[in-house]
């Protein structure tokens, strides 16, 4: 190894442990709550969730929750570059804040973030809440713990040691998982106090007006009734399983299913993907659909099934009450965390996910398919 490369690794260990040495120390401050927030005397709620948009969209439930304890708290949501879309979408949200992550490539991308933290700071909470599932990686959740006003804040020095909020990294119960929902509800149960016999809320997404309007339109240009999703989006390219085992895939079951209708989708700027995969499998019955999200979610709502990587769809689908067939890698914070949240599923596992036998996906289908319509878990 050169100076060079030596220098960039000793540099980024040493920033990693600074994180790790801060978010310990204020989690010695912040490992719980010592009194439980009255909901009826909360009114500014502020929830760190600058991560992916499935992350948000298992959120939901406990989201909804904290308004069903009382419908006049103000949800403060600091969301990133890959939900804002939704916060901007979904009416639950009061006031939506950006902050963007080092992923981002957005220009001036520091001096944004000191402006939402300014933002932040100018506003008294009268709960501050940390929700992302390992705060160790990005500087901005300690910044908003020292600089957020707030009377009770939770959440924050997770992932350290058993018990310190959402620790769904650390093994608990000899190596067992929560689901990352779970954990969610978990936090507001300590947070505030909670009404006797209370249920969380299903975790529902919002579909605008418009976009109700736009698939409907759109199924009826198509002549569809009802539709199969395959979806070519994951996130990172080492989760989206291969255009050409997907088409092998889709002919298999285009001929054992005179009826079924298969739809290929992506993020609009992915289209080429699922294009690619229509040309593939060159058959009337097999189409394309991308669009912006409000438009995306509706038509997840409307699917009869929907085959996914682990990503958002496999989340967004399952709260809609989608059956879900998904792809996952095998390990156990991925198998438990992160498992979608509906009644019929089908999750295969592989090392890889590219590497998951066709067989193995249309043996999946086939159960998945003749079974009930899904329905949403609370």
């Amino acid at each position: 190894m050169d100076d060079a490369a030596f220098s960039r690794r000793f540099s980024r260990a040493l920033s990693q442990a600074s994180r790790f040495l801060l978010a310990a120390l204020l989690g010695l401050f912040s490992s719980g709550p010592r009194d439980k927030a009255d909901p009826t005397q909360v009114r500014d709620v502020l929830i760190l969730r600058n991560d992916r948009l499935g992350d948000l969209i298992i959120s939901l439930g406990a989201l909804r929750a904290i308004k069903a304890l009382n419908p006049d708290i103000r949800l403060h949501l600091v969301g990133s570059q890959w939900n804002r879309a939704y916060l901007d979408l979904d009416p639950l949200f009061d006031v939506a804040h950006t902050l963007y992550t080092k992923k981002a490539k957005v220009p001036g991308r520091a001096l944004k973030n000191l402006l939402t933290l300014w933002r932040i700071r100018r506003t008294r909470y009268d709960v501050v809440m940390d929700w992302l599932h390992d705060n160790r990686k990005e500087s901005n959740p300690l910044l908003v713990r020292l600089l957020a006003r707030g009377a009770l804040k939770t959440g924050f020095g997770k992932g350290l040691y058993p018990g310190s909020g959402l620790d769904r990294f650390v093994p608990r119960n000899e190596g067992q998982y929560l689901h990352a929902a779970r954990e969610m509800q978990r936090l507001v149960v300590e947070t505030f106090q909670m009404p006797p016999g209370f249920d969380f809320p299903l975790p529902r997404p919002w579909s605008p007006p418009e976009s109700e309007a736009f698939v409907a339109e759109w199924m009826r240009r198509e002549r569809l009734t009802t539709y199969c999703v395959f979806n070519f989006s994951a996130g990172r390219q080492d989760r989206e399983y291969p255009v050409d085992k997907f088409a092998r895939v889709a002919r298999e079951l285009l001929c054992a299913y005179p009826a079924l209708n298969i739809v290929g989708t992506s993020a609009p700027s992915e289209r080429a993907k699922p294009e690619a995969f229509a040309r593939a499998v060159d058959s009337p019955r097999c189409l394309v659909f991308t669009g912006p999200l409000g438009h995306w979610s509706e038509f997840i709502r409307r699917a009869r099934l929907v085959v996914t990587p682990d990503t958002a769809t496999s989340h967004l689908a399952a709260a809609w009450g989608r059956p879900v067939l998904g792809l996952y890698e095998a390990r156990p914070y991925q198998i438990i965390g992160w498992s979608p949240l509906a009644t019929a599923n089908q999750l295969l596992f592989g090392e890889r996910i590219p590497d998951i036998p066709e067989a193995e996906v249309v043996r999946a289908f086939h159960t998945l398919f003749a079974a009930p319509e899904a329905s949403p878990c609370a």
